[in-house]
């Protein structure tokens, strides 16, 4: 009988942590709504259903995996401990049964140790590649919170497009407020002109007659500089005199010239390099932990010289217009194209 308390109190010990041993993975066995591959919108809401996973939702989808690998680990640990128990105990008088089950012990043992012992290094590796900077050690199944779980449409669904202000056709194929001109004030030819040689993307005058034009349309000459919103009705990130939308990773859309990071100091910022706007945001809305660089960005954005470079900027690269006339919307931007640039 002394011989048997040992492996029975074992067994009950083992029998008894496999609640806890599930929970530890993560692994809900017995919830049917459970599965591996993700959801994104289930873990981030700005997500919408059925959304492509983005770079945490990969590193989750891994996470599941390798949680469902541990927990059917401890299930079959715990089978082959129960095995080995019930061996010991009714062949317990014969030694060869009684080897072989000390060594299943010990295999199950062993391999159990290997198992966490992964389970820990590969968490950690993912966590660094995650978020290196906080990823620490927590606990082992946890996903740090603030990436990308899903990979959102950009603001606007034309490549480039960087209107969002809604007008409504007027007379004379302008807009609601009169027929195509050009702007005075800050949206004037000759103050675009300047803004856009001193932002370091010179234009000719054809073109900031154009844009002159445009900032009507846009922004009213720049007031009214934001809550810009796609057909569907989704918010942007587009801001400033030219709704440049700073959701895309592209120089002109990130605002990474430098009349703009000397914009953004100016509102406090303290970084050092190109501002990378498109990184403050996902789908129109500011990522988590991402407040400060949003706020400055905007504040870049709301910068005559900084907005008018980016709009040169886009120029230099589609001189057709195409960044403000895409939106199906830009009744008054096309009437302007077509009567400053011959468009």
């Amino acid at each position: 009988m002394n011989r048997l308390w040992a492996p029975v109190l074992l067994f009950v010990l083992l029998l008894s942590s496999v609640p806890f041993s599930v929970e530890a993975a993560n692994l809900p066995l017995l919830d049917p709504n459970w599965h591996i591959v993700p959801d994104a919108s289930e873990l981030d809401p700005a997500c919408k259903e059925g959304a492509p996973l983005g770079f945490a939702g990969a590193l989750q989808l891994i996470q599941n995996v390798m949680n469902a690998m541990v927990s059917l680990g401890i299930v079959v640990f715990v089978l082959v401990i129960m095995f080995s128990g019930v061996l010991w105990i009714l062949t317990s008088a014969n030694p060869e049964n009684h080897s072989k089950a000390k060594q299943m012990l010990t295999n199950a043992v062993i391999g159990f140790l290997i198992m966490l012992s992964g389970w820990i290094i590969v968490d950690f590796v993912m966590k660094t590649l995650y978020d290196g900077d906080t990823a620490g050690f927590g606990p082992w199944n946890t996903i740090l919170i603030g990436g990308n779980y899903c990979i959102t449409a950009p603001d606007e669904a034309p490549p480039g497009l960087a209107t969002g202000i809604t007008q409504i056709p007027g007379s004379g194929g302008g807009y609601a407020g009169g027929p195509a001109s050009v702007g005075s004030g800050n949206c004037s030819p000759s103050t675009i002109l300047s803004a856009a040689a001193a932002g370091g993307y010179p234009i000719t005058q054809a073109q900031a007659n154009t844009l002159s034009c445009i900032a009507k349309p846009e922004s009213s000459c720049g007031t009214n500089i934001s809550g810009a919103r796609t057909v569907d009705g989704r918010p942007t990130t587009a801001h400033g005199m030219f709704q440049i939308v700073m959701g895309y990773s592209d120089t002109c859309h990130s605002l990474n010239i430098p009349v703009c990071t000397e914009a953004a100091k100016r509102a406090g910022w303290t970084g050092t390099g190109n501002l990378n706007c498109s990184t403050a945001f996902s789908g129109g809305r500011v990522k988590a932990g991402k407040e400060d660089l949003a706020r400055v960005c905007r504040a870049a954005a709301a910068n005559l010289t900084c907005n008018v470079a980016a709009a040169a900027c886009l120029l230099k690269e589609r001189p057709s217009f195409s960044d403000w006339t895409a939106d199906p919307r830009s009744f008054a931007q096309k009437a302007c194209v077509a009567r400053f640039s011959g468009g």
